[in-house]
């Protein structure tokens, strides 16, 4: 059977084989090749469109038919042959979203935010109603229903995502090993084949050595049989030119190859040009400058590969240069960037001005856009997009980040954006996503605090003093608990209450069963529901425990524990209406106050854990922190 797929990969196999066997006969390496290949090939059966073929039937269908496969396997008809509604709907809401978003960006700055505000609204309008197609894919009721095209878009992404950041890892941080012997080979052959067209142009001031090149490529090499190295570096290393060897060495070793080039005489015109504030729009007096060096880091530097490990790397292995992953995007660390022209030249960077930082970041920016749109283009076609649109998967420079703190929940993270698409912030804007200190859940007195305290104490403050910040969380702790034992509403937990039909099981809801408890023992301030409320956790679990209360309102609780479903726990909460400012004085004894505490305080747990700190059980009021004494 007449098969494009097993034709490639001998051809490459022979190839790489003959690299490292150059005295042996290509056609008897061929024929060793084909024999691996017979006796290893698993061609399972598979059902394709309703009938039973082979595996390697439905590969050259998708590259007879020039179908688009996706990262779920699902095959998708090319859209030059056939028109996709749903695509040219989709296209016309990215095209509205843009406009939009211009526009916005043009009012980023006014005085008067309402230009802004309406034109940001609209612009996320248009992202929802086509992230919306994604939502009408999988739902059955839906006529864009189709039980492959949703689970298609996710594992897409993910590819997308994946690829991305194998990319910047390699590029940025030289983040690459060799499993596999077989692994190296195929690194060394796709380097050594490739048509380097600037061999003559640059001036390498020191050549890598063949030593060099071997601890080098060893020191990548993670696979058991090492013993396989010494081979490779007397059959090959040492019978290479000296091109070839700094091919070697300088893929993906960027720093080295700019340091130890002219190309770095290059960067001497581009540096320090503090009016290079948008990354998409470059000087005219540096642009030449800067393509010229991306010529040369695009041949000498980039390694524009698939990598078959990407998802188990993305997922077990240690990342030096993506600080995190959401679901479309990549946050790079480019401090190292940022420092190496920093310490080479002094003169022009200025760290403590921040369009010296950003202009010197987009010289970074630049090259890496260029970057991930070649490795993109080259995802296009691995996955057989129409070369005409694969422009369309790409990354944009969207933010750029002063200072970020990570935490160890997916998603959650806040920095301080200096810039925006090309837009100075001006001031400098906190983004917080995630964190609990921001959600509506969280007491609005605690968001305040946690707020101010993270802006300030920890994005803003050029040395991050640790007993201070663990001095802050003690004081509002300590007025936390005063307020409550006062009996004040300020730090009560903030809660909504439906009306009791609402739930499958209404019990479960603490809102609810406060609420109820409220409205028997205050009938004239009652609640009316659906509401929002105060809530304030109780220790009531016994009658017994109430023994010196007023008859009145013994009375009333004595009925609510006939009430087993709503007292399965004891009394443990009552809800305030929201205009009700404290608790009656009766009441604040039976406040479960180191429960209400730890409640408030741990939404700013996780900030203290991404300082370093040890977790320790707050419940038991003790803070996280490995400090003994402030």
């Amino acid at each position: 059977m007449h098969s494009e797929f097993l034709a490639t990969y001998k051809e490459k196999m022979t190839s790489t084989i003959h690299r490292f066997f150059p005295e042996a006969d290509e056609a008897f390496i061929e024929s060793v090749v084909k024999k691996e290949m017979k006796s290893r090939l698993k061609n399972p059966r598979v059902e394709f469109e309703g009938e039973q073929t082979s595996m390697l039937s439905v590969l050259q269908y998708q590259l007879d038919n020039e179908a688009i496969i996706t990262g779920y396997g699902t095959l998708f008809v090319n859209r030059q042959k056939q028109i996709s509604t749903m695509a040219l709907m989709c296209d016309e809401f990215i095209v509205k979203r843009s406009v939009h978003k211009d526009k916005m960006f043009s009012h980023m700055n006014d005085e008067d935010k309402t230009q802004y505000n309406n034109q940001k609204t609209i612009q996320i309008n248009y992202k929802v109603l086509n992230n919306s197609f994604y939502g009408a894919s999988i739902e059955s009721n839906s006529i864009f229903y189709h039980p492959y095209v949703g689970k298609s878009i996710t594992y897409t992404g993910e590819d997308i995502i994946t690829f991305a950041v194998i990319t910047f890892e390699r590029f940025l941080s030289n983040n690459i090993d060799f499993r596999t012997f077989n692994d190296l080979m195929v690194f060394v052959d796709n380097i050594l084949s490739e048509d380097y067209q600037t061999v003559n142009d640059v001036e390498f001031r020191q050549d890598a050595s063949v030593d060099e090149v071997y601890e080098y490529l060893k020191e990548k090499y993670v696979g058991e049989d090492k013993e396989l190295l010494y081979v490779f570096k007397e059959r090959l290393l040492d019978h290479l030119d000296q091109d070839d060897l700094n091919k070697l060495y300088f893929k993906n070793n960027l720093f080295e190859f700019i340091e130890r080039t002219n190309v770095i005489d290059l960067y001497s015109h581009v540096i320090g040009h503090d009016d290079f504030l948008d990354p998409n729009h470059v000087p005219e007096r540096i642009v030449g400058n800067l393509n010229e060096i991306w010529t040369y880091i695009k041949e000498w530097v980039s390694y524009n590969y698939s990598d078959f490990y990407r998802f188990d790397r993305c997922d077990k292995g240690l990342r030096k240069s993506v600080l995190t992953i959401d679901t479309d995007s990549n946050f790079l660390y480019l401090k190292p960037y940022f420092d190496f022209f920093a310490k080479h030249f002094p003169d022009l960077v200025n760290i403590e001005s921040d369009e010296s930082i950003i202009s010197t970041i987009n010289t970074a920016t630049y090259h890496i856009t260029k970057l991930i749109n070649d490795a993109f283009f080259k995802f296009g076609e691995l996955y057989n997009v129409p070369e005409d649109i694969r422009h369309r998967i790409n990354m944009k420079n969207e933010f750029l980040i002063k200072r970020i703190m990570m935490t160890r929940n997916k998603k959650n993270y806040a920095g301080i954006v200096l810039m925006q698409e090309g837009n100075l912030m001006n001031p400098p804007e906190l983004d917080v996503k995630g964190l609990a200190i921001r959600k509506v859940s969280t007491n609005a007195h605690i968001r305040e605090s946690f707020t101010e305290l993270l802006e300030h104490d920890i994005l803003g403050s050029k040395e991050i003093d640790l007993g201070n910040i663990i001095g802050k969380f003690r004081a509002l702790e300590s007025k936390v608990r005063e307020s409550l034992l006062s009996g004040s509403s300020e730090f009560s937990l903030p809660g909504k209450v439906n009306s009791i039909h609402s739930y499958v099981n209404p019990y479960q809801m603490m809102s609810l069963r406060g609420a109820i408890t409220w409205n028997s023992l205050f009938p004239d301030k009652e609640i009316d529901l659906p509401n929002k409320v105060n809530m304030f956790k109780l220790n009531i679990d016994s009658l017994e425990m109430l023994e010196d209360m007023d008859d009145h309102y013994y009375a009333k609780i004595e009925k609510l524990f006939d009430n087993k479903d709503l007292v399965k726990n004891g009394l443990n909460v009552i809800s305030l209406p929201k205009n009700q400012e404290e608790l009656p004085d009766w009441i604040i004894p039976y406040i479960d106050i180191d429960t209400m505490v730890a409640d408030n305080i741990k939404s700013g747990i996780i900030m203290l854990e991404s300082l370093g700190f040890k977790t320790l059980d707050i419940l038991k009021h003790q803070l996280p922190t490995n400090i003994i004494e402030i």
